[in-house]
C-alpha cells in the first residue's frame, strides 16, 4: 500500500517502478542495487494518461485505483 499527502510522488514512485519491470524485461540494466529483485511477468499492463476530475473528486492516484479494478 502507498498512501501520503497530495504532491508526495506517489504516482512518480509507481511510475519509476513499472518503468523498472517494463526496462528489466526488455533486457536493460535498471539503477538499483545489487541486493534487489524483481521477478518477470508474463504480462503487462499500463495505463497511460491522467484521468484527475475535480467534478468526481479524483486524485491522480484514486483515478489510477479504479482503473486498477480492470487490471
Amino acid at each position: 500500500m502507498i498512501s501520503g499527502p497530495n504532491a508526495g510522488g506517489k504516482s512518480i514512485a509507481l511510475k519509476t517502478i513499472g518503468l523498472f519491470q517494463l526496462m528489466l524485461q526488455c533486457g536493460l540494466l535498471i539503477p538499483t542495487s545489487a541486493k534487489s529483485s524483481f521477478v518477470m511477468k508474463e504480462t503487462l499492463l499500463g495505463d497511460i494518461g491522467d484521468n484527475q476530475s475535480i467534478e468526481d473528486g479524483l486524485s491522480t492516484y484514486s483515478s489510477r485505483l479504479i482503473k486498477m479494478k480492470y487490471f
